[in-house]
């Protein structure tokens, strides 16, 4: 009878034994999984930040254009008088403080773009 609580005892142990290592290789494998992940992540948030910047450079050098004059913006306006040739569509500038605000609306648009595409790419990366 001893014999048989012995075995038993012992069988008890060694599984308990391999489910300890096979616990440990899972916290092992989690381990490496989050740092992979981590690395990604700090990745994307250097992309981003990165694609943020050029977005603001180009935003900037919009802003500076349309200030010194290079750069107009312009609407389509009907005209009710009338045209040589028929032609009813005109072009009507817009002040600065228009044009400015508008700029600042579509800047406010691609940087929340790139924002989303930034965690649309990090989702896929971790989906795949």
């Amino acid at each position: 009878m001893r014999n048989i609580a012995a075995a038993v005892l012992v069988l008890v142990m060694v599984f308990y034994a391999g489910r300890h290592a096979m616990h440990l290789e899972q916290q092992a494998e989690i381990a490496r999984i989050e740092a992979e992940r981590a690395v990604e992540v700090a990745k994307a948030a250097d992309q981003l930040h990165k694609d943020k910047l050029d977005a603001q450079q180009k935003i900037n050098q919009l802003r500076a254009d349309v200030a010194s004059g290079a750069q107009r913006l312009s609407i389509r306006a009907s005209c009710s008088a009338s045209t040589t040739g028929g032609n009813t569509e005109a072009r009507a500038e817009l002040d600065p403080k228009t044009a400015d605000d508008l700029i600042a609306i579509t800047a406010d648009g691609d940087q929340a773009i790139i924002e989303l595409n930034s965690c649309i790419d990090l989702y896929n990366k971790f989906t795949k």
